[in-house]
């Protein structure tokens, strides 16, 4: 993909181990823990001089890399999502429950915090604006 077409930057860090640990597909992390061989994942983030996603809303990357590795989106030019606990909707399309399940265990993992009923995350991103609304009514 063309620099040019994404508003976000790739930078490679170093995941958690728990995030790493889902990455490479192990559920167990106290697996994980006790092999000495354990590297950390090293992966793109993507980042911003208008959407600077750090700090509490840094699992928007996460979101960013598994929508573009899955292959729901191609670019993250115009992106728009919105998710809540029983409904993710991405550039107007409303994914299965299987998604919706997924997206919310990985924002679940990141932040600890888990979506209910009443919260709704709702990002758009055109060619030189950012948009992040969010009500987590934890």
């Amino acid at each position: 993909m063309p620099e040019s077409k994404l508003p976000f930057k790739e930078e490679s860090e170093l995941l958690p181990k728990e995030v790493a640990a889902e990455q490479l597909g192990k559920v167990n992390t106290d697996e994980l823990a006790e092999e000495e061989s354990y590297v950390p994942l090293r992966v793109r983030t993507y980042t911003s001089s208008f959407c600077n996603f750090e700090g509490e809303d840094v699992w928007i990357n996460a979101f960013v890399r598994a929508l573009i590795r899955e292959k729901i989106i191609i670019d993250t030019s115009n992106l728009h999502f919105t998710i809540s606990r029983n409904f993710f909707e991405v550039n107007g399309k409303k994914q299965s429950a299987i998604v919706v399940t997924k997206y919310n265990e990985l924002y679940t993992s990141i932040t600890e915090v888990e979506l209910n009923s009443r919260s709704r995350i709702s990002l758009s991103v055109g060619e030189s604006s950012c948009s992040l609304s969010k009500t987590i009514d934890e």
